[in-house]
């Protein structure tokens, strides 16, 4: 059956073939516009559409068609523009809380930032305090290595000078200023005229070898080796060796005031 329609968006009309009673989509030639159309029942013979009982048909006899996306529909329009508006609210609280979220992680990057650069700061300093400390106690170790190293030669070399004058009969006297108060009286004796002693008042062959002499308090002849270690604190083991015998002192002996103190001996 054939039908007229018109184009509610241009208002164009035109002819189309088709069954009543059905709705269906068409496309206006003229300006492309998609409707959705209701065409009116018929008694089976090719006629032009007319209003029916129904209202299926216009009162110009073109089946009604309205546009099948809605653009032209009013309360669309208004569902458009209000879903449009929700949109773009929803996107402004989006964006808004995204900021917020996005301004207080910064602040937590920067205070984390902060306390790592505070942090390695302080491990910075701890670790060159401790260096600084490493040193300083090199340093006095060093230091204090060195005044042993100075107090043990001091020891060693008056202790050899002193044995020398010894076995080389020089003067012992010039060694009383070395002695200790408590060394001096272990010493003091009451000399007599066999006393071998060259001391005015001091008795050294407690702690001045012999090396074998037959005659007591004599000083060994002949060439004697002097050997001084140090083996505790402030004791000093000298051993006297030539070609008759080997002797050994047990000495303590300290530096003070400028001078070594011969503080005891065993």
């Amino acid at each position: 059956m054939e039908y007229k329609i018109t184009c509610p968006n241009c208002g164009y009309k035109y002819r189309f073939t088709a069954t009543g009673g059905q709705s269906l989509i068409a496309t206006c030639p003229n300006c492309g516009q998609r409707m959705k159309v209701n065409l009116p029942t018929a008694n089976g013979q090719e006629q032009t559409a007319t209003p029916q009982d129904n209202g299926a048909g216009n009162a110009n006899g073109y089946a009604n068609s309205v546009p099948c996306n809605g653009q032209d529909n009013p309360k669309n329009e208004k569902k458009g523009k209000s879903r449009q508006t929700k949109i773009i609210l929803l996107a402004l609280i989006l964006g808004i809380v995204v900021g917020i979220v996005g301004w207080f992680a910064w602040q937590q990057h920067e205070k984390n930032s902060a306390e790592a650069q505070l942090e390695e700061k302080e491990a910075r300093k701890a670790h060159m305090d401790s260096l600084m400390a490493l040193r300083n106690q090199q340093e006095a170790e060093e230091q204090q290595y060195e005044q042993e190293q100075d107090k043990k030669k001091q020891v060693t070399d008056f202790l050899n000078n002193f044995y020398t004058v010894w076995f080389t009969g020089g003067d012992m006297s010039e060694f009383s200023n070395n002695l200790s108060e408590q060394c001096y009286e272990k010493l003091q004796t009451s000399l007599d005229e066999e006393s071998d002693s060259t001391g005015s008042d001091i008795d050294w062959t407690p702690i001045c070898p012999t090396l074998g002499n037959a005659k007591e308090g004599s000083r060994a002849s002949g060439a004697v080796k002097i050997s001084v270690v140090r083996y505790e604190d402030n004791w000093y083991r000298v051993t006297f060796t030539n070609d008759e015998a080997t002797e050994s002192r047990q000495i303590e002996a300290f530096p003070q005031n400028g001078k070594v103190i011969i503080n005891d001996y065993r």
